[in-house]
């Protein structure tokens, strides 16, 4: 039976604020191997830890990250009150190069690095993809820049030696051609949206996201999925099997108060 690596998707985020420094020590204190984060541009051309173009879903403030700076980003608590409350108020919003520091730190950790397409489209995908392998090129070893945005895997093919990840938007004739010519190192897709036995096979792997139960995670895996996202990482990795592909990191120090 092949047994999936399990990817902490916006870190330990079932229990902790997403794409916050607070959720990817938690999932690394859970014993993952993989974390996978997002990264927005901002105004200034740095790079902030964050899903959506707007800070008002997580931070509560109704502004574009777009006509934010970095440092008025990172002034704003990331503690997405409508799940949490007040409990992680002190949050605040992780720049890029704070997350690679993380990373840095946790030399056996691998991290899938989203960078989304509203940021490319807003600022072009040649300035984006530029200023991001400039700071993300340096650790090709652990990381992987994962896109929605074919443009995007494009470039980062052509101009580093980072591994890639194509997102699908659909699982579909026209993206598979799109895959085939694109030839990332992994498939990534909503495992609701594959509708027959097994994904297609290629030159990459798949992972899967969507997937927050053990048994769907192993059924996967038993039909050549090798990743499966997961916003329940430490519940997940609880599982007798699947803990069989987990990683321990000794240099963690994250303490869990709450």
């Amino acid at each position: 039976m092949k047994i999936p690596r399990l990817v902490a998707h916006r870190g330990y985020s079932a229990a902790y604020p997403e794409n916050t420094l607070i959720s990817m020590h938690a999932a690394v204190a859970a014993d993952a191997c993989c974390i996978e984060f997002d990264v927005q541009m901002c105004r200034d051309g740095n790079f902030v830890v964050m899903h959506d173009d707007r800070l008002l879903r997580t931070c509560g403030v109704d502004r574009s990250v777009f006509d934010t700076t970095l440092a008025e980003c990172m002034q704003v608590s990331a503690n997405e009150a409508a799940r949490f409350g007040k409990r992680h108020a002190s949050e605040p919003v992780p720049s890029l190069r704070q997350m690679l520091d993380f990373i840095r730190a946790h030399p056996a950790l691998t991290a899938y690095v989203e960078i989304k397409e509203e940021s490319l489209n807003h600022f072009n995908v040649d300035r984006v993809m530029q200023r991001l392998l400039a700071e993300v090129s340096a650790y090709a070893t652990q990381c992987v820049i994962i896109s929605f945005s074919a443009a995007a895997i494009r470039y980062a093919k052509q101009h580093s030696r980072l591994r890639t990840g194509w997102v699908l938007h659909r699982y579909d004739s026209t993206q598979h051609e799109h895959a085939v010519d694109l030839r990332p190192n992994y498939l990534i897709c909503n495992q609701r949206k594959i509708d027959m036995p097994e994904p297609w096979p290629g030159d990459w792997q798949w992972m899967l996201y969507g997937v927050e139960h053990a048994q769907l995670a192993l059924d996967w895996g038993a039909r050549g999925v090798s990743y499966i996202a997961t916003d329940h990482i430490a519940e997940l990795l609880a599982h007798d099997v699947l803990r069989q592909r987990a990683c321990i990191h000794t240099t963690d120090n994250f303490n869990n108060n709450d």
